[in-house]
């Protein structure tokens, strides 16, 4: 490979593309899965990665952290509260009509991701205060950002049982696997 980055975002295409090729297939050998979801480690992702994600046959991506930027990742032109949209190939933050749809995560006032991993530091009230902003809104979707090593603790899956108990009293709530999303 041309780069010993853990960023996806810097490999060229071709790499980018056998990447995720060998990726899905070894998900398909080991799993039996068909994936079609994609979340690229870091956030990293850039135009070559929409093209990579389109041509291994992926209909949604969940690597999207709106309006931040860091070194291994830019979603910098997404608005905080962003819903999911489907990329123009020539800039993946603006929208087009790439048949892969980029469903970002929801956002704190404070550029953060809303996540379970961040209430043993902001409390579990703003928790419940980042899905109210969304609700009160009627925005049609929030999206908790977590890594999934985090959800194998009995600590987390408390939060995240707390959490949809308190949200499912609310009306027009709806839970959906990211492939089941849709442009809003």
């Amino acid at each position: 490979q041309s780069s010993v980055s853990t960023a996806i975002k810097d490999h060229p295409y071709s790499e980018q593309f056998l990447m995720i090729k060998t990726g899905k297939e070894l998900l398909k050998e080991k799993l039996g899965v068909d994936s079609k979801v994609f979340v690229a480690g870091r956030g990293s992702f850039n135009n070559a990665t929409a093209k990579a994600l389109v041509e291994n046959g992926f209909t949604h991506d969940c690597s999207a952290i709106a309006n931040k930027k860091l070194p291994y990742f830019d979603w910098s032109k997404l608005q905080r509260i962003c819903m999911p949209y489907r990329p123009s190939s020539e800039d993946y933050q603006k929208k087009g009509n790439l048949p892969i749809l980029i469903v970002p995560a929801s956002q704190t006032i404070f550029r953060k991701p809303i996540s379970p991993e961040s209430v043993p530091s902001m409390g579990f009230s703003w928790f419940k205060a980042c899905f109210l902003e969304y609700y009160k809104q009627n925005a049609p979707l929030f999206h908790i950002f977590t890594h999934s090593p985090a959800m194998t603790g009995p600590y987390y899956l408390s939060i995240m049982d707390s959490f949809l108990s308190f949200i499912s009293k609310f009306d027009n709530i709806n839970f959906k696997f990211a492939s089941e999303i849709k442009e809003y």
